[in-house]
């Protein structure tokens, strides 16, 4: 993966400005290749097509190897939107945060919705990125960094998108889920 399909990306915008959206990567792989000598000959292997994206999950309790425990937990999770879509082969993409917070000491996490004035959105990546921050599929903050502060300037879908420049080209690394101020 280059670039994410904007034709998508604005899709998941305008679905989100009426209800919680969770955005979760998948792949559509099927087994390309070539008849070679009357051989089938794969151009990419499942396990490599499998290395390009991943759906990043944040539980709320560490995973215990217990099956119902754990499957509880990523449900949880996924179903809250605490996840987030990344690229692996562009560089390592645990340690995401997005999240806002609001003086009292309230916060949403990553997928939450609250009630629009007072909030400062955070965005925490692994490691510097072109870093953009979006409020209803329009930018509305941009630097390179590992890091973004941005005080929300009312009612809106709010979700990150992280770039690296690797390989030759300019790469989706991160897509965040929204937090939704209504």
């Amino acid at each position: 993966m280059t670039r994410a399909p904007e034709r998508n990306l604005a899709e998941w915008d305008r679905l989100g400005a009426g209800r919680r959206v969770v955005g979760i990567g998948g792949l559509d792989a099927h087994q390309f290749g070539r008849r070679i000598a009357g051989r089938f000959v794969p151009l990419m292997s499942y396990r490599r097509s499998f290395r390009q994206l991943h759906t990043r999950v944040l539980v709320a309790e560490r995973l215990t190897g217990e099956a119902e425990h754990d499957r509880d937990q990523v449900y949880a999770a996924l179903r809250a939107g605490r996840c987030y879509i990344a690229a692996p082969r562009a560089a390592a993409p645990a340690g995401l945060e997005f999240f806002a917070e609001r003086s009292r000491g309230q916060r949403l996490e990553m997928g939450g919705e609250g009630p629009a004035p007072g909030w400062t959105l955070h965005a925490l990546l692994p490691r510097p990125a072109d870093l953009r921050l979006l409020r209803d599929g329009a930018e509305v903050a941009r630097l390179r960094a590992p890091a973004l502060v941005h005080a929300a300037q009312g009612p809106g879908v709010y979700r990150v998108e992280a770039t690296l420049r690797t390989h030759r080209a300019e790469r989706t690394w991160i897509l965040s889920n929204p937090i939704y101020l209504r």
